[in-house]
């Protein structure tokens, strides 16, 4: 039992490290909505931070809407799910594979909420429970993390 929680709390380390002030983003062209009109976010963007917590600051901007949705979420390795994926929520919950790589594939089942301060009521990534959400975000310079027009 005691290397199992050792082990766990490795991979929570090397994740940690992996995703210290790391940036993945994705921005979807006109082309790619229009191909998937159920689709509604046009740009997406993580920063993973430590401060203490291990911390994931999201950005969103939804088609047709310019204003900047945001959430921060707590992240972790829980020991339920495979190594190499980690697991981050507070407002919903996605998981996070290939962490340590150039791309990362985020997934969720029911989506994660997001607020903008322009706008009363939070948005939801993806608005259905029943769909699964999947989006494939690049790897970025901390330079080119920002969202703001």
């Amino acid at each position: 039992m005691r290397s199992t929680l050792l082990a766990f709390g490795m991979l929570a380390v090397m994740a940690h490290s992996a995703l210290a002030d790391a940036c993945y983003r994705r921005d979807y062209s006109d082309a790619h909505i229009r191909q998937h009109p159920n689709q509604t976010v046009k740009s997406l963007r993580l920063q993973f931070m430590t401060d203490g917590d291990f911390i994931a600051q999201v950005a969103v901007r939804f088609s047709g809407d310019q204003a900047l949705y945001q959430a921060e979420m707590t992240c972790y390795n829980p020991p339920w799910i495979e190594p190499g994926v980690i697991a981050c929520d507070r407002v919903g919950t996605f998981f996070a594979k290939g962490y340590d790589t150039d791309q990362m594939l985020i997934f969720t089942h029911g989506g994660f909420n997001v607020r903008a301060a322009s706008r009363p009521e939070p948005r939801g990534v993806i608005d259905d429970d029943a769909i699964e959400g999947r989006f494939k975000l690049a790897r970025r310079d901390m330079a080119d993390c920002d969202l703001r027009p």
